[in-house]
């Protein structure tokens, strides 16, 4: 079977000086073998296909093999506006022999930073950014600097992924993925493997952890509880200006780390967060 790695910009095109988008959405469709293309129930043409005239909202689409022995593909995809949907599938005659993914790109909240999406099956597989180990899926990356970049997602006994994709700023990055079995079969060497993608994949996690500053408060200190709201126990306060290393987020509540590796949470409302 051939190897590929298909080379993706995705973009997103806003309409300068005007308040209304045109609702327009595109697909772009890449397999292996070419396959028949069935966009709601309709046939649409063989891959590759790409059409740029679709309204966003969900679609149901089907990818279906002239030969027999390959397993048809079907799901709902989601089309965005002014951006296009790409979906990449290698058809096998097993189903842990198909691979591929769906990818597109959404706005964000955060319009001077772009962030990432993934989820893989199987669940927990590595994801690299440019050969650095960012997390195990499914996750969510924030903070990544715009441009090109590379994604390799990889599982111990499955083929890897490898995506090249354009990353712009006030947008977020959504893939859904799905790897192949490989014929590696030495189980001592996939643990060890898979060890070391989970221990680089720690250190990696955690120097990128961002930090919150305490600001000034009206009792000049701050609260810090046992869980994430007001109805939680007092066990620290915290006096403003004194840093600590964030370690997760919920619902306007911020987990910050103590000492002796003990944390505690405090309101967002009353924190600058920074790396």
């Amino acid at each position: 079977m051939i190897k590929r790695i298909l080379v993706l910009i995705l973009f997103a095109v806003m309409m300068g000086g005007c308040n209304l988008k045109p609702q327009k959405a595109a697909i772009e469709i890449v397999t292996y073998p070419s396959v028949r293309v069935f966009i709601d129930n309709r046939e649409a043409g063989m891959t590759p296909y790409k059409n740029n005239s679709l309204k966003p909202g969900e679609i149901s689409l089907k990818l279906v093999p002239e030969d027999e022995k390959l397993k048809e593909w079907s799901r709902k995809v989601s089309l965005h506006n002014l951006s296009t949907t790409v979906v990449d599938w290698e058809f096998g005659e097993k189903e842990d022999e198909s691979s591929g993914y769906v990818l597109f790109m959404e706005e964000a909240g955060n319009k001077e930073e772009s962030s990432l999406i993934v989820n893989v099956d199987p669940a927990d597989s590595a994801i690299k950014i440019d050969g650095e180990v960012k997390g195990f899926s499914p996750t969510q990356i924030q903070r990544i600097e715009s441009g090109d970049k590379q994604i390799d997602l990889s599982f111990p006994a499955y083929k890897n992924k490898s995506l090249f994709v354009k990353f712009t700023d006030g947008f977020q990055l959504v893939v859904d993925a799905k790897l192949a079995k490989s014929e590696i079969t030495d189980d001592i060497e996939l643990e060890i493997e898979k060890e070391l993608v989970m221990e680089k994949t720690t250190e990696s996690t955690e120097s990128a952890r961002p930090y919150v500053k305490i600001k000034e408060t009206e009792t000049g200190w701050l609260r810090v509880r046992k869980g994430a709201g007001s109805d939680f126990e007092e066990i620290k306060k915290a006096n403003p200006g004194e840093e600590y290393k964030l370690v997760s987020e919920e619902a306007g509540w911020c987990e910050i780390k103590l000492d002796d590796d003990e944390t505690g949470w405090v309101s967002e409302m009353y924190v600058d967060k920074f790396e």
